[in-house]
């Protein structure tokens, strides 16, 4: 298939006649018409999106590390309005986690969302208690830690809940 030229409008009394598009609009040696990309485009495009990916894989990090410290606050947070629920109805904090959903008030034990292990419940006495738990961002740590609990290794809880 035969291709008509387009010719650009040129000003009244000018000769010239520019071609933009050539026979089939495929580039050949020594002509004019489309050329392609030359390869320091090509290294400078590659290079941008090179750029753009490295950031946004390290921005995708970070964001994931805060969300699954929400999650983490978050269950803190349920166990805290449980106890005190419990409170309410026994007169003291419960001894364990799972008197909680022994009385319907959590439906499950809250595992860490990343590494799966259960959040550290220590009644301190009838009237108070600590929870803890190991954030990732360190954005996220309660002052004085790490605390000498368990979260997953050897002084790893670096997040408190107290009783209020």
């Amino acid at each position: 298939m035969i291709k008509t030229p387009f010719y650009s409008p040129l000003r009244k009394g000018d000769q010239k006649k520019v071609a933009l598009f050539k026979g089939d609009g495929h580039a050949k040696a020594g002509t004019e018409g489309f050329r392609g990309f030359t390869l320091i485009e090509l290294i400078v495009v590659i290079t941008i999106i090179g750029i753009i990916t490295v950031v946004g894989i390290v921005s995708y990090g970070g964001v994931t590390k805060k969300s699954r410290d929400s999650r983490r606050m978050a269950d803190l947070e349920k166990y805290r309005v449980a106890l005190e629920m419990a409170r309410q109805v026994g007169s003291t904090y419960p001894a364990d986690l799972n008197t909680l959903v022994n009385m319907g008030l959590v439906p499950q034990i809250l595992t860490d969302p990343k590494a799966g292990f259960t959040y550290n419940y220590h009644p301190l006495t009838n009237y108070t208690y600590e929870l803890y738990a190991q954030m990732e961002d360190p954005g996220s740590y309660t002052a004085g830690a790490p605390f000498s609990y368990d979260c997953g290794g050897v002084n790893s809880c670096n997040y408190k809940v107290t009783n209020p």
